[in-house]
C-alpha cells in the first residue's frame, strides 16, 4: 500500500490514469481486501452511487496535492470573501447583493442581464459562475446558438450536500479534528452512521474565536433528490444528533446550544473516465460570454485554491478578448 501511495503522490502525468476508474485501478494494484476496507468506503462517501465510475485521475489528484499543513482564515472564509469584495469595490466594481439573475441575453453584440429589478446593461462581457444546469437556464442562447457547448454543460453531473453545524457547551471529542466515517453502501439507510464527516472544528481553531462554543460539523454528500432535502431541520437533527453518543457516551441533547442547517443541490462535481475531454472551455462560443464553475476544475477536486486559479485564468481570457492588457495582471 505504501509503495503505490508514494507512486501516486510523486507521479506527475495523470492523463493515462483517467482512462481507468479508481475502482478498477485500486482493486488491481492495492488488492481487493485493502480497497474494500479503505478506498471503496471513501469513494462511496464522496460520490454515492457514482463511486465505481470515478476516474483514477481524481484519486491521483487528491493524493498528489495532499500536504501535511492546514491553514484557516481567522474568522472563517467569510473574512476572505469580505476582503475580496472591499478590494474590488475600491477599484471601481459594483457588487449587487440579494438580486437573483433570471436571464442573460446577447443583443446586438452586447450583453443584458435581467433581474427582478428589470434589465441591466449593456455589458461588453458576461461571466457566469453558476452550476452548469443553472447556466443553461439563465443563458438559453447557448442551447440555441452554441448547441455543442450547451450539450457539454448538460452532460456534466454533480451531487448535493448538507451540513448540520452544532454549537456545543462542552467538547465531544478530545484531540480529534476530523473523522471520515466509512460507508459500506451508497444507500444511506444501510450505513450505521447517517453522515460521512464528523468535524470538531474547535479542536483545530480555538473556541475563543467562536464565543466559547465547541463547533461540530456533521456533513454528507447526497443526490439532489435524496430524502435529506425534504426532511425538516428537526428531523435531520434527530437523526444526526442521536448518533453522537457513539463518539462520546456522556453526550446528551442538553449539550446543544444551537444548530444551523445548510443544504445545496450543487456541491460536488462528478468526473468520469476520460473526463478531460468532456469539460467545456471557460470561453463559450458566444462572444463575450464566459463560464467558470467548479465543474470545470479537473483533475483536482473543487476548492478555494483552485477557484482562485480558475478566476485568474478566466480573467486573462477576458482581458485578452478586450485587448486592453488587463488580463495579464
Amino acid at each position: 500500500m505504501g509503495w503505490w501511495g508514494a507512486f501516486l503522490r510523486f507521479t506527475r502525468p495523470w492523463r493515462t490514469l483517467e482512462k481507468r476508474t479508481a475502482d478498477e485501478w485500486m482493486r488491481r494494484w492495492y488488492g481487493t481486501k485493502i480497497y474494500e476496507s479503505t478506498w471503496k468506503p471513501a469513494l462511496i462517501n464522496k460520490f454515492g452511487h457514482y463511486y465505481d465510475q470515478v476516474p483514477m485521475s481524481w484519486m491521483w489528484a487528491r493524493l498528489h496535492a495532499r500536504t501535511f499543513r492546514l491553514g484557516y482564515f481567522e474568522g472563517g472564509f467569510n473574512t476572505f470573501v469580505e476582503r475580496l469584495a472591499s478590494t474590488v469595490e475600491r477599484r471601481g466594481a459594483k457588487i449587487v447583493y440579494n438580486t437573483p439573475v433570471a436571464k442573460v441575453e446577447q443583443v446586438g453584440g452586447r450583453w443584458f442581464v435581467t433581474t427582478a429589478e428589470g434589465e441591466q446593461g449593456p455589458f461588453d462581457q458576461c461571466l457566469l459562475t453558476t452550476s452548469p444546469q443553472l447556466t443553461l437556464k439563465i443563458a438559453p442562447q447557448l442551447a440555441r446558438d452554441a448547441a455543442e457547448y450547451a450539450q457539454q454543460l448538460a452532460n456534466l453531473k454533480s451531487i448535493g450536500a448538507l451540513v448540520l453545524v452544532v454549537a456545543l457547551r462542552w467538547p465531544l471529542m478530545k484531540n480529534t479534528y476530523w473523522l471520515n466515517l466509512p460507508a459500506q453502501s451508497p444507500n444511506k439507510e444501510e450505513n450505521e452512521i447517517p453522515f460521512l464527516a464528523l468535524v470538531e472544528h474547535t479542536n483545530f481553531v480555538d473556541k475563543k474565536f467562536y464565543g466559547g462554543d465547541h463547533l461540530l460539523y456533521l456533513g454528507d454528500y447526497v443526490p439532489a433528490d435524496h430524502a435529506y432535502f425534504q426532511m425538516s431541520q428537526a428531523e435531520i437533527e434527530e437523526l444526526f444528533l442521536s448518533k453522537l453518543i457513539k463518539f462520546n457516551p456522556n453526550f446528551n441533547r442538553d449539550w446543544v446550544r444551537k444548530t444551523w442547517l445548510f443544504r445545496t443541490s450543487y456541491a460536488q462535481p462528478v468526473p468520469f473516465v476520460n473526463h478531460s475531454q468532456a469539460i467545456p472551455d471557460l470561453q463559450t462560443p458566444l462572444q463575450g460570454l464566459y463560464c467558470a464553475s467548479m465543474s470545470q476544475v479537473y483533475p483536482w477536486d473543487r476548492g478555494t485554491n483552485f477557484a482562485v486559479r480558475m478566476g485568474r485564468e478566466v480573467g486573462k481570457l477576458m482581458g485578452k478578448e478586450r485587448g486592453d492588457g488587463r488580463g495579464e495582471k
